[in-house]
């Protein structure tokens, strides 16, 4: 999966804030998201998602694997939807490309 050519990118954000962004929609959609018991996936991402370190307690390696989680596994369902600014995706890459590449 990637991001389309048209898609707008976070030029001026950092990692933290990246994740603040998705921390913050994420938190959001799991309030109205509806899983069936039987949808093993959605229900591995809502215990994620309620799981998340709040920004101000994140470390690097939890920013990372929320970011690697986005690009590729329990919260890609969010991948190409957005904010109103930007797409999750966006903050995704962008806050690994900003993250301090020994962590990657």
């Amino acid at each position: 999966m990637g991001l389309l050519k048209s898609d707008s990118l976070p030029a001026n954000l950092n990692a933290a804030e990246c994740y603040t962004k998705i921390y913050s929609w994420y938190k959001d959609k799991l309030r109205t998201l509806e899983v069936s018991e039987s949808d093993t996936y959605m229900n591995d991402s809502r215990k994620f998602i309620e799981n998340m370190k709040p920004p101000a307690k994140a470390t690097d390696e939890d920013i990372l694997e929320v970011f690697n989680h986005v690009v590729s596994n329990l919260l890609e369902w969010g991948y190409h939807e957005d904010d109103g600014e930007f797409k999750m995706a966006a903050y995704a890459h962008i806050g690994r490309d900003n993250l301090d590449s020994s962590l990657r």
